[in-house]
């Protein structure tokens, strides 16, 4: 049985300044200065990225979905009992 050598050579090598973020590599002191900084431009773009984080899983689970209340709900109920009833009061006849 013959064992396959992996060369290491073609992965990246990081040291212990850089994080690896969204396939890109970012330095860590520059990560905090923008989590950390307090500068408008930096609070507006980080709810921006919370808000699609957040935003567009929700778009995509009620895209679509018809609201009912309760009263509608259980309308909608007592008719399919009802049409099943009368369905099988039919067929005993």
């Amino acid at each position: 049985m013959k064992l396959a050598f992996v060369s290491t050579r073609a992965l990246p090598t990081f040291n212990s300044t850089s994080v690896l973020l969204f396939g890109s590599i970012i330095d860590r002191a520059k990560l905090h200065y923008y989590l950390y900084s307090g500068e408008k431009k930096h609070v507006f773009g980080g709810i921006a990225i919370i808000g699609v984080l957040f935003g567009v899983p929700w778009y995509l689970m009620t895209r679509g979905a018809k609201h009912q209340s309760h009263q509608d709900y259980l309308e909608k109920a007592d008719k399919a009992r009802s049409e099943r009833l009368s369905a099988g009061s039919s067929t005993i006849r």
